[in-house]
């Protein structure tokens, strides 16, 4: 057996002078080698099938001013929620999301066109081999499409612009491509409503229970029979004002006629013992005279200011005459204080006393029982508006504690109906292109990469036929190798040149 020490090296790790002297001596085997890799190699990649790639960018506006869905929400007050770049991805991957495409899939019109066929498959099946077993059972189809179906599209990021994203389906079939890729987009832009009416509709949701339950707790409190006492009250208290109002001025006219009462008792004792009567009948006299004249001044003063457009100059002097005058006498009139007419007729009066005298006190008493009595029912009736006063400031106290109640019942009932409105004007926020990008064919290996893979291939058979052959082969073929192989002998003698 040959030694291994010829063929490494302890720089190069292997001696490639050497294999190359191995690759010419076995050149059948350096010739075969490489044309079969490279037969094998045009071979595979022309077996390959074709797979063709469609998509459609699209953009997320969810988080954008001039989102029509987003505008108006925010125009409400509302928010709907955001979509990040993971969550966009990820809407083609859920178990739902692929179900809903099967079911649209296998309702196409050219569904019995469409090729199914996995993209790593060698011998390609027709539908009846792959969906036979169904035979035409519809939910059947679809569990079966979608078995597959999910691992012929997808969702990318485009790095170089914020928000957008490119749909891509690979298939075997370019129309199938084309096909599914419109189903995906169609079913991206319905799922995505469908989600924002499901954030919205969650919402409106919470909403209605919380506004039902606040009802019920508003009911307990019995708000129907609290609103019909504070109007009771109310009512009650109206009525109250109006009765202490009326006894109040009944109360005051009593109060008048007993105070007249009393003076006229006074009076009647005063005039009974003739106190000071003759001087106030003087004084009377006097007074009733400058009553007299300030009377006839004022009747003289109207009539001449009646017809003041054909005075004289004259006329005018006796005008402002007559005015001072008049200011003097009621200047006087001033003067005169507790006049009264009784006083007008001394004789007279004192006859009338004498007559009246024995009811004046009688008189007194009358009015001073009906004073007290009225004074009595002014005081109840007093007594009982302070009772329906506070009785009406607890009720509103009471509304006070419940307005905060009402003002959130409404605020609720209020954000209902923007949220109904924000359900009715949803759009999608995934905006796509309208025309599909041009459909791409490919095989799964590309020349370049079959050519290296079988490059390097070829260079390790190469290495290990070519490893083998030599360790099988027992003769040497030059000195180099004789002394690699034998080193370890000692030299005795020299040999004849090889020839070849």
């Amino acid at each position: 057996m040959k030694k291994m020490n010829i063929i490494l090296d302890e720089t190069t790790i292997l001696n490639f002078p050497f294999l190359w002297k191995l690759v010419l001596r076995y050149y059948r085997i350096s010739f075969v080698i490489p044309v079969l890799g490279a037969l094998l190699a045009l071979q595979y990649y022309i077996s390959q099938n074709s797979i063709y790639t469609a998509s459609q960018s699209f953009k997320n506006i969810a988080d954008e001013a001039d989102s029509p869905t987003n505008a108006i929400a925010k125009l409400l007050g509302e928010n709907t929620n955001r979509l990040s770049t993971s969550e966009v991805i990820g809407m083609v991957q859920g178990a739902d999301f692929i179900s809903r495409v099967s079911a649209n899939v296998v309702d196409h019109p050219k569904f019995e066109f469409l090729n199914f066929n996995g993209l790593g498959v060698k011998n390609l099946k027709t539908q009846h081999e792959m969906f036979g077993f169904c035979k035409q059972d519809h939910e059947c189809l679809v569990n079966e499409v979608q078995k597959v179906i999910g691992q012929f599209f997808e969702i990318e990021h485009d790095h170089l612009v914020e928000n957008r994203f490119y749909l891509k389906v690979k298939m075997l079939d370019r129309m199938t491509a084309v096909t599914v890729l419109k189903i995906v987009a169609e079913q991206l832009e319905l799922e995505r409503l469908r989600t924002i009416k499901h954030f919205i509709q969650v919402q409106q949701r919470i909403s209605d229970e919380l506004i039902h339950k606040k009802k019920e707790e508003l009911n307990n409190i019995e708000i129907s029979s609290l609103k019909d006492e504070s109007n009771r009250v109310f009512s009650d208290l109206e009525a109250i004002k109006l009765k202490v109002a009326s006894a109040g001025k009944i109360l005051e006219i009593k109060k008048y006629e007993l105070n007249k009462a009393e003076a006229t008792l006074k009076q009647t004792e005063n005039i009974s013992q003739g106190n000071g009567m003759q001087d106030e009948k003087e004084q009377y006299n006097q007074y009733i005279t400058v009553k007299k004249r300030v009377t006839e001044l004022v009747q003289d003063i109207h009539a001449l200011e009646l017809n003041q457009e054909l005075l004289s100059e004259q006329d005018h002097s006796i005008l402002k005459e007559l005015k001072r005058e008049l200011r003097k006498k009621r200047k006087e009139l001033k003067n005169f204080k507790n006049i009264g007419r009784g006083v007008a007729n001394i004789d007279e009066f004192l006859e009338s006393k004498d007559r009246g005298s024995n009811f004046t006190e009688f008189d007194l008493e009358v009015i001073k029982r009906e004073y007290k009595k009225i004074f009595a029912e002014y005081t109840s009736l007093e007594e009982q508006k302070n009772e329906l006063v506070q009785k009406k400031i607890k009720l509103d106290h009471k509304h006070e504690e419940l307005r905060p109640a009402f003002e959130y019942l409404k605020l609720l009932e209020s954000k209902t109906i923007q949220l109904k409105l924000v359900e009715s004007t949803i759009v999608s926020d995934l905006v796509f292109d309208k025309h599909v990008a041009n459909v791409a064919a490919f095989k799964r290996a590309t020349k370049e990469k079959v050519s290296l893979f079988a490059i390097l291939l070829i260079l390790f058979c190469m290495f290990v036929c070519l490893l083998v052959r030599y360790m099988t082969d027992s003769r040497i073929y030059d000195e180099y190798e004789l002394s690699r192989n034998f080193e370890d002998l000692e030299i005795i003698g020299n040999t004849p040149d090889f020839h070849q």
